[in-house]
């Protein structure tokens, strides 16, 4: 028993250090790398090479750090994707505590680095063209995790669950339009049967819609079906299928439908479509619909349910203005302290010497002065800690004057002079760590001479002479240098001219080179960023550090030049490292090229995620070994959810903007998140928190106070006021009146038909419309794809902008408009106008009082 007791003991032991070792090992991250694949045979993308698949990035990826994190947050994303399409106003998805990876923006390089996990995480894989497809993969040490997608076309929301359906036998409800809300499009259709009592209780009704690409016809993309069964159908179907209802796959969509009747004659169901690259530029919505009994199908058509080239779009006149949001760049979380460095630096001092001899020329003061300079700087080179003299050379020149053979010797002299005056200078401590000295001696020669003495205009002439010279007798050995120097001896000038000026020929130059470790100027790391080969963007060669990339940032202002060096720095701050947190890289370089990008509108995602931690709050302040970090920066989330707008991803902006600041007291914040709200489709004012962000972003602006009051119709009544405060110049001012027009007739009778409005409101429409196109002509493609600029008016304001007169009379000014508009009166219709003035006033009208003010008739003369 006891022999028993010890072996349960020791088993219980060796348990929970192997569960403390599976502790420990947990707390050690792994990075994850994959492929996301899409599936689908009748994909149009070209399957990447050697893989059987095309590449899918139209994901977002959420990271948890248990897996049963990551299944509450599955079951929570399900509630949420079912409440989205409902229509419900359930705000944006919380993920929880995650970090997340944004796979909808930019192009990617596979296998992509899905993220960087706890071996016991989950990875949730939202994907955001096919919002039921939610994958929740268990990581479970594993470093390679491959994700297969069935998607038959990016871009466009496929095979979304049965949309909400209603049944009615009252009369048709209006047309609605489709609605653009942030990144979807709502719709709420109805379908008439085409006769009574089609429907019955042993039939089931069938709606398979799908949507006609308007990039590639013949790109179809289907959505789920609506399907409706009559109680007797449904009841028997399962009994058909051995009541085992997964059999029929429509049974399960029916089963939380309406029932079909014999009275029932109009189904209404509302829908969301996720925006893409091929819904942008419209699309078509048909359906395949048929009623089927027991036996046979009864009744089929193929139903046009919307054209996605018109749609309502609520916000696309909001105005708002991002404004980029830089760091301080002195503050200590963003400054990078400068570090010393290796300068490598070479020197020339020419020194001239007295004419046959290897001493310096007294007579020359610069001479002296560079060999005081010379003796100095050895001397601080080599009894200075932080630098070292690695190696010097020392190059002697005589003059052509004289014997070749005795030049020879003196050039040789000299430099052996220079030579013991650095050695003088030199500890040998360090001599001995030096490379050998360069020394080498130099006869210059009269064509050397001649150049150097043509370099002054005035001596030309001499030069060529010399040159004439040494051309009759050419070679630089001692017997030609010999020959040309007794005929040049014999020039007239000789003594004058080029004795003075042989001094130029008998120098010494001295070069060195040197390492200082010591922090460049900023001078200097300007000099090496431009000038300096070695540290050319793809030399290869030398980097920058930390400190000197923040110099350059402060200094540069050429944008692209700027926006160079902070990808640099990035790259830099990320090399080396297999894995770093957020709050481990330096913010600063990101942030300056977003603020960069933000400013002159070139929106890229990518540029700040890899520095944001949406589980943390804004400005976490983080301290590590003794390193101070700041997390989340206000600045970089708020630039981020502004590229966001930019971007027109509008439900990520919204996102973060509620995961990060939607408490904030910060008014730019509130602001930002109100604008994002409103951009994402968020702007219905019947709750609390929707008339607080619909009050914001109405009091911005006279032009947002109209825009969000016609997203609202139950305010549309103070429009009318309003579209009196904006700007008449504005072409969108214009085009706002006439969308009114439109909007207002729609919500007071139902219909969409301009032809029915009143003729004075047909006209006011067309010349609104008509003004707007030609201040801003890009405004005719908007209201071409514009539901509520009826088709009519769109046409007629069309015509009119081609051909002007050819639907409506030229505008006249408001004296005519005031007299009906009639023709010039000739003097005698004057005369007889006055005449009605004054003996049968009763009789005139307003129309004549107005003519008699225009031609001030109470000042004619009846003479």
């Amino acid at each position: 028993m006891r022999r028993n007791l010890h072996i349960v003991l020791l088993a219980l032991a060796m348990l929970f250090v192997a569960g403390l070792g599976n502790i420990a090992r947990g707390q050690d991250y792994i990075r994850v790398e994959g492929y996301i694949y899409n599936v689908n045979r009748n994909a149009q993308e070209t399957p990447a090479p050697g893989h059987k698949h095309p590449f899918f990035g139209g994901v977002i990826i959420y990271i948890y750090e248990t897996e049963a994190e990551g299944q509450d947050a599955q079951r929570r994303l399900l509630q949420w994707i079912d409440k989205h399409k409902k229509g419900l106003d359930s705000g944006p998805f919380d993920p929880g505590d995650a970090t997340y990876k944004d796979l909808t923006q930019g192009e990617m390089e596979w296998p992509y680095v899905l993220g960087t996990v706890s071996p016991e995480g989950s990875l949730l894989f939202f994907n955001v063209f096919n919002q039921d497809d939610c994958r929740l993969v268990k990581v479970r040490g594993r470093e390679r995790i491959d994700v297969n997608f069935d998607i038959k076309s990016e871009g466009v929301s496929l095979e979304l669950d049965a949309a909400k359906l209603s049944v009615s036998t009252k009369p048709m409800l209006k047309p609605e339009p489709p609605v653009e809300l942030g990144d979807t499009i709502k719709l709420n259709k109805g379908y008439l049967f085409p006769m009574e009592r089609m429907g019955k209780p042993d039939a089931r009704f069938v709606l398979q819609s799908y949507i006609i690409s308007a990039v590639n016809p013949k790109d179809t993309n289907f959505r789920k079906a609506v399907v409706m069964d009559g109680e007797d159908y449904h009841e028997t179907q399962l009994r058909r299928m051995g009541y085992d209802e997964k059999r029929d796959i429509l049974y399960q969509v029916a089963e939380n439908s309406p029932r079909l009747t014999d009275t029932t004659s109009r189904v209404y169901w509302s829908d969301r479509i996720v925006k893409g690259p091929k819904t942008r530029s419209g699309g078509l919505i048909k359906a395949n619909l048929w009623f089927e009994d027991y036996n046979h199908v009864y009744h089929s058509e193929v139903y046009e349910v919307e054209d996605l080239s018109r749609m309502h779009r609520p916000m696309q006149f909001l105005e708002f203005s991002v404004e980029a949001t830089e760091l301080d760049p002195n503050d200590e979380y963003n400054k990078r302290i400068p570090e010393k460095k290796s300068v490598p630096g070479d020197l020339q001092l020419p020194i001239s010497f007295e004419t046959g001899k290897a001493v310096v020329n007294l007579k020359d003061s610069m001479s002296l002065v560079y060999l005081d300079s010379l003796k100095n700087t050895v001397y601080d080179l080599t009894h200075t800690e932080g630098k070292k003299l690695l190696k010097y050379s020392i190059y002697g020149y005589a003059s052509p004057e004289g014997g070749y053979a005795k030049n020879v010797s003196l050039a040789r002299e000299r430099l052996n002079y220079i030579d013991r005056q650095v050695r003088a200078e030199i500890p040998p401590k360090a001599m001995m760590g030096m490379r050998t000295p360069v020394t080498d001696s130099h006869v210059s020669t009269w064509l050397e001479f001649a150049d150097t003495l043509a370099k002054d205009t005035t001596m030309v002439q001499y030069a060529n002479e010399i040159r004439e010279i040494v051309a009759k007798h050419p070679g630089e050995n001692a017997a030609a240098m010999d020959q040309q120097f007794a005929k040049i001896r014999k020039l007239p000038y000789y003594n004058t001219i080029i004795k003075d000026n042989l001094s130029r020929m008998r120098l010494v130059n001295f070069m060195y080179t040197t390492q200082i470790w010591r922090e460049l100027t900023t001078e200097e790391i300007l000099n090496l960023y431009y000038h300096d080969p070695k540290y050319k963007e793809k030399a290869r060669g030398e980097e920058f550090l930390p400190a000197e990339f923040w110099v350059l940032m402060q200094n540069v202002k050429d944008t692209l030049q700027l926006e160079k060096i902070c990808k640099r720095a990035m790259r830099q701050d990320r090399a080396g490292m297999r894995r770093k947190k957020p709050e481990e890289l330096w913010v600063l370089p990101a942030n300056v090229l977003a603020v960069s990008y933000i400013k002159r509108h070139h929106p890229d995602t990518s540029v700040l995620a890899p520095y944001i931690d949406e589980t943390q709050p804004l400005n976490r302040r983080l301290q590590m070994e003794g390193q101070k970090f700041l997390l989340n920066p206000t600045a970089v989330v708020a630039n981020q959810v502004s590229m966001m707008l930019l971007a027109e991803n509008y439900t990520r902006a919204v996102n973060l903007a509620y995961n990060m600041f939607r408490d904030s007291e910060d008014p730019k914040l509130q602001s930002l998140y109100a604008i994002a709200r409103c951009k994402a489709g968020y702007f219905d004012a019947r709750t609390e928190e929707g008339q607080k962000y619909y009050s914001m972003v109405h009091d911005t602006s006279p032009r947002n106070a109209v825009v969000m009051d016609m997203a609202i119709p139950m305010y549309r009544g103070a429009v009318r006021d309003e579209l009196e405060d904006l700007d008449p110049e504005d072409p969108v001012t214009d085009y706002l009146r006439a969308q009114f027009e439109c909007f207002d007739y729609y919500h007071d009778t139902g219909r969409n038909n301009f032809n029915m409005m009143d003729e004075e409101v047909q006209e006011y429409a067309i010349r609104r419309l008509v003004a707007a196109f030609r201040k801003d002509a890009k405004l005719i493609e908007t209201a071409a794809g514009d539901w509520y600029i009826f088709k009519e008016l769109y046409q007629k304001a069309k015509q009119e902008y081609d051909e002007p007169g050819s639907v409506l009379p030229p505008e006249l000014d408001e004296a005519d408009t005031a007299a009906g508009g009639a023709p010039e009166l000739t003097d005698e219709q004057k005369r007889e106008l006055v005449l009605k003035s004054i003996y049968h006033p009763e009789e005139m009208t307003d129309e004549d009082w107005a003519l008699y003010d225009k031609y001030d008739l109470a000042n004619y003369s009846l003479n």
